[in-house]
């Protein structure tokens, strides 16, 4: 995934809390990962830091930015690897209830 991640920019394609569609929240956010294990994020009018790694062998991706905002929270955590594509990744996270999904898309 880490190949994938580090190519251009990313935006938040979809973002589900249980059945409540929240991809609105991130209307203009841009992430660009980086080799570092930074991540630059931008929404048009502020720029957030934060970091995330993989773990190729449990196929888990985590994500902590730096801010203390309700859509930052809904992002920083643990997510299992879905699917991995050239134009989207997959992520879900089910260990507590309600079961989430995030979809990074290329702009």
């Amino acid at each position: 995934m880490t190949s994938v991640l580090l190519q251009n920019e990313w935006k938040v394609g979809l973002l589900r809390d249980n059945s409540n569609n929240l991809t609105s929240l991130y209307t203009n956010w841009l992430f660009t990962f980086r080799a570092d294990s930074t991540v630059l994020i931008t929404n048009g009018t502020t720029q957030l830091s934060g970091t995330w790694s993989e773990n190729v062998n449990t196929k888990k991706f985590n994500l902590n930015i730096n801010a203390p905002t309700f859509q930052a929270a809904l992002l920083s955590r643990e997510w299992d690897i879905v699917l991995v594509g050239p134009l989207r990744i997959r992520l879900a996270n089910d260990k507590f209830t309600p079961t989430q999904e995030l979809y990074f898309d290329k702009p």
